[in-house]
C-alpha cells in the first residue's frame, strides 16, 4: 500500500508540473519592441558558451513572436559559434557596427567600408612599422580575409584556429586590395601598440579597439 501512495504522489506531482508549465494566464505579448543583446558578458557568460537554459528560453521567447537580435564586436562567423542553435530571426549587428548580417539568408546588409584612401594609410603605416596584419574585407557577401605573412605566434593560433571554419575565408597575398576593407585586426603585446594608436588617435576619422 505505502509503494502504491508514494507511486500515485509522484504521478500527481508530475501532473502538476505540467500542468504549471503549460498553463499560463493571459498577458499582452510585447511583439512591437526589437529588443537588441549584446553576447559578451550578456547572454554568454563567463564559462564563454551558452547554457541550454538560455538556449531554451530564447528560443521559446523568439518563437513566441518577440523581436530579438544580437550586436557584437565579433563576425557572423563567430555569432554562429557561440549562438548554436538559438533562432536568431532578424539581422544582426556585427563587428562593432560595421554591418547587418542576415544569418539564414548568409547576406550582409548595410556594409560600412572604409574608403580606400584610409584603409591604404593605415596597411602602410602597419607595414611600415613591422606590424602584420589581417586585412578583413566584404566581398559578394563573403567576409574574406588577407594577410601576407604570419608575423607573430599570436596570429599563427588565430589563423590555424579558423581557417577550419566553412564561414571563414583566408586568402595570402602581397598586393592586397583596398577597395573592400572593413577593418583591420593586428595582434600585439600593449606596449608595442601604444605608437600606433597614438598616430591614428590623432586623425579623429579612425576607431579603433583592442582587447587584452
Amino acid at each position: 500500500m505505502f509503494v502504491v501512495n508514494r507511486v500515485l504522489d509522484t504521478l500527481i506531482g508530475v501532473v502538476l508540473a505540467a500542468v504549471v508549465n503549460l498553463v499560463h494566464l493571459p498577458r499582452k505579448k510585447n511583439t512591437d519592441t526589437l529588443f537588441v543583446s549584446g553576447i559578451d558578458d550578456t547572454i554568454i557568460g563567463s564559462e564563454g558558451a551558452l547554457s541550454d537554459f538560455s538556449k531554451v528560453t530564447l528560443n521559446r521567447l523568439i518563437d513566441d513572436g518577440c523581436k530579438f537580435t544580437v550586436s557584437t564586436m565579433e563576425t557572423p562567423a563567430t555569432v554562429r559559434e557561440l549562438l548554436p542553435g538559438v533562432h536568431l530571426k532578424y539581422p544582426i549587428i556585427v563587428m562593432d557596427g560595421v554591418a547587418l548580417y542576415d544569418l539564414n539568408q548568409m547576406k550582409y546588409y548595410e556594409v560600412c567600408k572604409m574608403e580606400s584612401r584610409n584603409a591604404g594609410y593605415i596597411r602602410e603605416l602597419l607595414e611600415r612599422n613591422g606590424y602584420c596584419t589581417f586585412i578583413n574585407t566584404i566581398e559578394d557577401h563573403l567576409l574574406v580575409t588577407y594577410f601576407s605573412s604570419l608575423g607573430n605566434e599570436a596570429m599563427k593560433a588565430t589563423y590555424y584556429k579558423r581557417r577550419i571554419s566553412p564561414y571563414r575565408n583566408f586568402v595570402k597575398r602581397s598586393d592586397i586590395e583596398t577597395d573592400s576593407v572593413v577593418y583591420f585586426l593586428f595582434q600585439e603585446i600593449p606596449c608595442k601598440t601604444q605608437g600606433i594608436f597614438l598616430i591614428l588617435g590623432k586623425k579623429r576619422q579612425y576607431f579603433f579597439c583592442f582587447r587584452y
